[in-house]
């Protein structure tokens, strides 16, 4: 996104370069036309040309104008979409993180279980029994608790998964925006040439 900025604002800064250049010109020509010996005829044709120069000039910065604003705008809602990407993406990476470690928690719990299972079976000692029933009976709610959540962070998943796809289709248009705004300034730099008025003899 950087790069593409400081691509935007060369570009810019190469038109208007440019149309000082052409500025620049006209006064030149202007200025060899007032010791030239007079010609009547190829003074109208110059100060035509002149007049013509100026009127592109001024369409080239007017159209160089409206393009910076434009540019501006799309930067910013460019840096806005990027800054809601980067957050789902975050958010995303983080809940499956989460969902990764219940996952690997859960062969152990389950594993558990069926010791207790097996413990509250072989065990003839009433309370020893009591204890490891309570233990068995814990462990297999928060088993459920799990499954629960677990499924929960899943259609989460899929929700944040559905709107990433949203937002980055929306910074891919944004991208598409400011690629058509830099070419139309790249156009403006080579096709906006005002032609150069006739050699004086």
């Amino acid at each position: 996104m950087t790069r593409k900025i400081r691509s935007i604002a060369f570009s810019i800064l190469c038109l208007i370069i440019f149309c000082c250049g052409l500025s620049g010109n006209s006064l030149a020509q202007s200025n060899k036309s007032e010791v030239a010996p007079v010609n009547s005829q190829d003074d109208t044709q110059v100060l035509r040309m002149l007049l013509n120069e100026v009127r592109q000039l001024r369409l080239t910065l007017q159209q160089t104008n409206v393009n910076a604003y434009r540019t501006q705008i799309a930067l910013e809602r460019l840096r806005l979409q990027q800054t809601r990407v980067d957050k789902l993406t975050r958010d995303l990476a983080e809940l499956q993180m989460q969902m990764n470690e219940a996952a690997s928690n859960r062969p152990r719990l389950a594993e558990r279980l069926k010791e207790l299972e097996a413990s509250i079976n072989q065990e003839s000692d009433t309370a020893r029994r009591a204890n490891l029933t309570m233990e068995y009976k814990d462990l297999k709610f928060n088993l459920a608790q799990r499954d629960e959540w677990e499924q929960q962070q899943r259609d989460h998943e899929a929700q944040l998964n559905r709107l990433l796809q949203v937002e980055q289709a929306k910074l891919s248009e944004y991208n598409e925006q400011i690629d058509s705004l830099q070419r139309d300034l790249e156009r403006l730099l080579i096709s906006d040439k005002p032609a150069s008025p006739p050699n004086r003899r």
